[in-house]
């Protein structure tokens, strides 16, 4: 009776995770928090947002383990829209899953606006759209 009870706990555990696994969206495949704030996928689009505005200088954080994350940077419209030819922030993290919004590899400055961010991990990437504070804006 008590391994009959547990095998069922094992399979009813295993099989939540993987249904839990195949709920989340290819455009977000793991977390990302800007400035402690968890971006959230948006229903029938094709990215995930982080509310509210964030300061250009806020932490990323990638959840994942520790390891090697390439971050791209672009600005763009409020539904993360980006031009033709717009050249990236970049921002590399090495042995770590967090780093700074403006600790950049190359690419312009990040700077006040809505953005589009690609955070590729473990070969899979999330696309998040946030909004940078303006310089001296109190928003």
């Amino acid at each position: 009776m008590c391994r009959t009870i547990t095998r069922f706990l094992l399979i009813f555990c295993v099989g939540a995770s993987v249904l839990g696994a195949a709920e989340r969206p290819d455009v977000y495949p793991f977390d990302v928090k800007l400035a402690s704030v968890l971006a959230k996928h948006v229903e029938g689009k094709p990215y995930a947002r982080v509310d509210g505005t964030v300061p250009a200088d806020a932490e990323i954080e990638v959840g994942v383990p520790k390891g090697q994350i390439i971050i791209n940077v672009f600005p763009s419209d409020p539904d993360g829209n980006v031009a033709q030819g717009v050249q990236p922030a970049v921002i590399i993290i090495q042995n770590d899953n967090k780093g700074r919004l403006n600790a950049l590899t190359m690419g312009p400055p990040v700077t006040g606006g809505f953005h589009l961010m690609n955070a590729v991990a473990e070969g899979k990437t999330a696309r998040v759209v946030f909004e940078v504070k303006a310089a001296g804006s109190k928003k």
